[in-house]
């Protein structure tokens, strides 16, 4: 809004002068006849002659509705699973799988007190067809086609964990572990998620991934793993889920958490990689996307 002045002037000026002492108005006080009421409270107006100064010309300053407007997060009341699949031209990258492992120093093998463990060493070697190493994946062929990759020491012990095992950061050394260790106590209630069971038991035994039947009890130095049932999501379907973190001593519950540390890809990893190759080569150029079919890999 512009104000303009012209001349000097004199203006009137009211003032409403309080001639109450009390602390607040209306305040209650005692009345005449003792009864406590409401006593007014006087006031006066004086009439002064003050002097006020020409106002200067201040232009409008003009805003756009657009700058007035706070900065919206239209994401910010969207699902939580939304939060990250949200990508822009300058988000922040993080070391990707593929790059840490030009780096990385081989991770650690199996503990010694495992690999020197009498009772399991006996019971593997009186039924060594219950613990078959079987992996869909050509070792010697993956090592091959290795040979150009930077860090030779991780390629090495991958291959070797391929084929004897692989079990890193486990700390078993002073856990007194029972000669047996049963978890099997996850039972299925539902007919449908039973029969599934089942079924699934025999496409992982004919995959050689479960071992064939070798008695009603476990054998010393084995543990029990326990498995479930859960919906795919989206779907009507079933999936198995093998447990490595439920019951006493269960493996996962021998790794401590604070030494894992493998930086795996996600999708919003998959979108920084997307805008990054589009920033460098451009939008004209086409890129392919593909994806491992990686279900017979565990």
């Amino acid at each position: 809004m512009q104000v303009e002045g012209t001349q000097s002037q004199e203006s009137q000026i009211g003032v409403a002068v309080e001639e109450s002492q009390a602390e607040e108005a209306n305040a209650e006080r005692p009345a005449g006849g003792g009864m406590r009421d409401s006593a007014p409270t006087w006031s006066q107006i004086v009439t002064l002659r003050m002097s006020a100064r020409n106002a200067e010309v201040t232009p409008t300053q003009v805003r756009s509705a657009s700058s007035r407007m706070p900065s919206i997060n239209h994401w910010a009341h969207q699902p939580c699973y939304v939060q990250d699949l949200v990508w822009t031209n300058n988000v922040l990258i993080h070391t990707m799988l593929v790059a840490w492992t030009e780096s990385t120093l081989p991770l650690p093998s199996p503990p010694v007190n495992e690999l020197s463990n009498l009772v399991a060493l006996q019971t593997i070697q009186e039924n060594s067809h219950l613990f078959k190493t079987v992996t869909p994946i050509d070792v010697d062929h993956l090592e091959h086609l290795l040979i150009p990759h930077p860090n030779r020491p991780l390629v090495l012990w991958m291959c070797h964990g391929f084929q004897e095992g692989f079990w890193p950061w486990t700390i078993t050394e002073g856990v007194v572990c029972p000669l047996v260790v049963d978890n099997s106590f996850h039972l299925l209630s539902e007919e449908s998620h039973i029969n599934f069971t089942h079924e699934q038991h025999d496409v992982e035994v004919a995959l050689e991934c479960f071992s064939p039947a070798f008695g009603p009890e476990l054998l010393p130095g084995m543990t029990s793993i326990p498995i479930g049932v859960v919906p795919k999501p989206h779907s009507d379907k079933l999936c198995l889920v093998v447990d490595q973190s439920s019951g006493d001593y269960s493996p996962n519950s021998l790794i401590p958490c604070e030494l894992v540390a493998v930086p795996l890809d996600s999708l919003h990893d998959l979108g920084v990689s997307l805008i990054n190759a589009h920033l460098i080569h451009g939008r004209d150029i086409a890129l392919v996307v593909f994806k491992s079919d990686m279900s017979q890999a565990y």
